[in-house]
């Protein structure tokens, strides 16, 4: 009998351990771009644990699912929060959500019902959205901390990782043929991680070249190791006087494969060659994980699922 109970227990403690593994010890910074399809889930993973989602994926919602419910959440559901549970992550610190397209919302409110968060930086961008709406909804049954970032406002976790704001909430950029996608939040990730100097990426969420010319305007500090290309590497972003400003060796874009935008365009690819960049996609790669190790020098490594060779310069 005892020898029944006990090998019950291993049993369940195994499943257990399969279906809600335990977060594990690194001491690396850790950026994924989730393979979503076409839109925007990154998690970082900092060296003591914390994690942080900016975006989680979904769809543009042209329609309802025949159950009435969100067609973007449920990228949310299948994809996004079963990545985040078999990465050992129990709870979420901080979500930033760059602007309440579909595509970038939908895994929101199912990260909240199954993990939780303590944080979600929000633009406030007026959208009639579902997903947005149950995110927002979600946020306040649960107490979830909102916050409305300014240009120039700093969050930190107590381990070397800044998120620098370097747009303003809500709608400043008036522009009435794409405002939702030009008023992204657009934050700069900074890690110290035992370097010589902080390693830097640029997450551009949706944000065109308006944006851009208004953060070079700003003579905002652009520079950055790694840049989120902004807005899945359409025509109406990234461009080359931007481009040069920011002077990244690698650049990610998230996008999905056959997607019906024929993202990205030719010229994107072509401007992000002639400044020097190694491209990534998630629609050639899959998921793509940059580790950034402590070390007194300023390499680091990044991986993807599959084979990935695509154009730009290292």
């Amino acid at each position: 009998m005892r020898f029944k109970i006990a090998a019950f227990t291993i049993a369940v403690l195994a499943c257990a351990l399969v279906l809600w593994p335990p977060r594990p010890v690194r001491n690396d910074l850790r950026i994924t771009f989730m393979d979503v399809g076409q839109g925007d889930a990154i998690l970082i993973q900092t060296p003591r644990g914390h994690a942080i989602m900016i975006d989680t994926g979904g769809r543009l919602e042209q329609s309802e699912s025949d159950d009435g419910a969100s067609v973007a959440e449920s990228v949310g559901e299948k994809v996004v929060v079963p990545f985040l549970i078999r990465q050992g992550i129990h709870h979420v610190d901080a979500i930033l959500l760059t602007h309440p397209h579909g595509d970038h919302v939908g895994g929101i409110a199912p990260i909240l019902r199954a993990l939780g968060a303590d944080v979600f930086f929000d633009g406030g961008q007026e959208y009639g959205g579902r997903a947005y709406h149950d995110a927002l909804d979600e946020a306040k049954k649960r107490h979830v901390r909102m916050v409305a970032p300014h240009a120039g406002d700093v969050w930190k976790t107590d381990d070397g990782v800044r998120l620098r704001f370097l747009t303003d909430s809500g709608t400043p950029i008036d522009d009435p043929a794409d405002g939702v996608n030009e008023n992204s939040l657009v934050a700069m990730l900074e890690c110290d991680c035992g370097r010589t100097r902080p390693f830097r990426v640029l997450f551009m969420g949706d944000a065109g070249k308006l944006s851009e010319d208004i953060l070079l305007a700003r003579h905002a500090d652009l520079h950055a190791d790694v840049l989120k290309v902004g807005h899945h590497g359409s025509r109406f972003a990234s461009g080359s006087q931007f481009l040069a400003a920011v002077g990244a060796h690698d650049a990610v874009i998230s996008d999905g494969r056959h997607n019906l935008y024929h993202h990205p365009a030719p010229e994107t690819l072509a401007a992000l060659a002639a400044a020097g960049m190694r491209v990534w996609r998630t629609d050639v790669c899959g998921a793509i994980t940059l580790s950034v190790h402590g070390a007194r020098t300023n390499r680091w490594r990044a991986t993807a699922s599959t084979a990935c060779i695509v154009g730009g310069n290292h």
